[in-house]
């Protein structure tokens, strides 16, 4: 049992043997953390271990709940000051409540939010966790069960993040025989066997009936688990490569169609869900990655949800992603009056605006501190509803012997993205723009209607 437990250590680099080790221990008083634990004090001056033994108390059992907490105090009294003991109270049911979420995932969080915390005040180099190659199997069933891609049949990882798991490769069977020849008490959590959760009815209905099909079932399904999770990391691999060809900025994702779409499908998908779990972390689901993948054939424009406020969209010959609420804030709408012949600073353009019906032999005196840039000239009525402003969804512009022209075909035709488009600054009248006031698509109107009256528009700098 040692060396098995030696080896999944050495195998996966999960301790470090040329310097001392701080680690937090999840210990619930159960066989499996009560064997975990008493292979680390086997190994404690080997790999020079500062122990801290987390117990998280759920308040689900009470008093048995209690006894747990005590148990383990007792147990970690008894090393004389070889280990910490932290431990805490919180009301799971409460949590889950106010996060609408079932009990064993508020559970699942707390735990962890808890050796987080722990992980921080000790400067602690890895978190370890009793999770066995039964609950390897259990997770692999369940998530088989529920749905799920390649990255689920490779169930619980050895090692992620700081999170260590020594015990992956040891049965429970093994745990428990380990248990009764080195005289080891453990605490048996009596909601393990209610079957109202559906790990525990795996684990209590369905393993049994699996085992007596296949009494080496469990070894068989490990077997598979190590062979699927080799050629999805592989896969993973590959997808990384393909999304760093992407020139995408800090926070600017996409996927480029171009570089994807003649990818095999094994391939493209694993792209989908490496993109997407950068975005989202781990907080998504298979129906996620076909939703995205569903859009590659769609029309420009097209946007699906993949997470609460996340948005994949579109875009010409990529799929951008972005938040919603984020990109909602960056809208800053603004909007400057325009008074004939008064000189104003349009900070979106970062120039000077003047627009006067006059020649600029006979407005030179008004910016005599100011070079013009350059100049341009329209035709309108209702000079004086004239405004610069954000650009708008149903805003137009008129051009001279073909009428109206929608500004959001103008954006398609030059490429411009849905969520860049309403930053654009526009000189209008209403919905009638005059001037599109953008570096890629500097167009001008040459009439509004029937509106011929002139105007100049003097675009001016600091001399």
């Amino acid at each position: 049992m040692l060396n098995k437990f030696l080896d999944t250590i050495h195998k996966y680099k999960m301790l470090d043997a040329e310097k001392k080790n701080i680690i937090i221990i999840g210990v619930s008083g159960g066989a499996d953390s009560i064997c975990l634990l008493d292979l680390f004090l086997k190994i404690k001056k080997k790999f020079d271990l500062k122990i801290i033994v987390a117990h998280l108390n759920h308040n689900l059992r009470g008093e048995e709940s209690n006894r747990d907490e005590n148990f383990v105090k007792y147990i970690c009294a008894c090393q004389n000051k070889e280990i910490i003991f932290e431990h805490k109270k919180i009301c799971v049911k409460n949590f889950a409540q106010e996060k609408k979420i079932n009990l064993e995932e508020a559970g699942r969080l707390c735990r962890y939010k808890f050796f987080w915390d722990l992980y921080k005040k000790y400067s602690a180099n890895k978190i370890a966790t009793a999770h066995n190659k039964n609950d390897n199997v259990e997770t692999v069933l369940m998530n088989l069960i529920r749905g799920c891609g390649s990255d689920g049949f490779s169930g619980i990882k050895p090692i992620q993040n700081k999170i260590i798991r020594p015990l992956i490769n040891i049965s429970r069977d093994e745990i428990e025989i380990y248990c009764q020849k080195n005289n080891l008490d453990f605490v048996t959590d009596s909601s393990n066997l209610n079957c109202f959760y559906t790990r525990n009815k795996i684990r209590n209905k369905i393993m049994p009936v699996l085992k007596e099909i296949n009494p080496n079932f469990l070894d068989t399904i490990a077997r598979s688990i190590k062979i699927i999770d080799m050629e999805n990391n592989y896969l993973e691999q590959e997808a990384k490569k393909i999304i760093d060809s992407f020139d995408y900025g800090e926070k600017n994702f996409f996927l480029d169609l171009k570089k994807i779409n003649d990818l095999p499908d094994v391939l493209q998908n694993k792209v989908v869900y490496v993109m997407i779990k950068k975005i989202l972390g781990d907080g998504f689901c298979y129906k996620n990655i076909n939703a995205v993948l569903g859009l590659i054939k769609k029309n420009n424009g097209k946007k699906v949800f993949i997470g609460k406020n996340f948005v994949a969209e579109k875009s010409f010959d990529r799929i951008i992603f972005y938040n919603l609420v984020e990109t909602e804030k960056n809208i800053n709408a603004f909007e400057y009056k325009i008074k004939l012949d008064e000189i104003i600073f349009v900070n979106q353009i970062k120039k000077y605006i003047l627009v006067s019906e006059k020649k600029f032999f006979d407005v030179k005196n008004i910016f005599s501190e100011k070079i013009v840039l350059f100049t341009k000239e329209f035709y309108c009525d209702n000079v004086e509803k004239l405004i610069i402003r954000n650009y708008r969804t149903r805003d137009r512009i008129f051009f001279e012997g073909f009428g109206h022209k929608e500004l959001k075909k103008i954006f398609s035709e030059k490429k411009i993205v849905s969520r860049e488009r309403h930053n654009i600054p526009v000189l209008a009248i209403d919905s009638d723009v005059v001037w599109i006031m953008n570096k890629d698509i500097d167009i001008i109107s040459n009439g509004i209607g029937l509106y011929k009256k002139k105007y100049f528009i003097y675009i001016l700098g600091d001399m």
